[in-house]
């Protein structure tokens, strides 16, 4: 499916429906588009205002032997980067809270991860 000269994604996309007890949308969320950088925009339907976000993209890279991280999300919103032991890892540390996102990509050094041999980190809304 095409729309203004992008591809979406599947034809149809999966979706989530839900509905009311009497058979009226309550809500739709679908995958619209993934852009050739892999940032994957989301189309939420909700009575029946239409919301299009974009999930969090997190990068890292090494700067004078500290962790750069580098944050790509929705200007305006809220995040929070965290870090983990692993990927399944139930306690997250909250590395920066972004609230009101200015820039895009938003930086930051973090001079405390240097001496880790493994890390797995991650941006959340909030």
């Amino acid at each position: 499916m095409w729309v203004d000269g992008d591809q979406l994604l599947g034809d149809p996309a999966p979706a989530i429906w839900r509905t009311t007890k009497d058979g009226l949308i309550r809500d739709y969320v679908a995958p619209v588009k993934l852009d050739l950088d892999g940032t994957l925009w989301v189309a939420i339907l909700v009575n029946p205002t239409l919301l299009v976000i974009v999930l969090p993209r997190l990068g890292l890279r090494l700067l004078a032997g500290y962790p750069l991280l580098s944050l790509q999300g929705m200007i305006g919103s809220d995040y929070v980067v965290q870090r983990g032991s692993s990927v399944v890892a139930t306690n997250w540390i909250d590395l920066k809270s972004i609230t009101n996102l200015t820039a895009n990509p938003f930086q930051f050094l973090d001079t405390t991860g240097s001496a880790e041999p493994m890390r797995f980190d991650r941006a959340v809304t909030r």
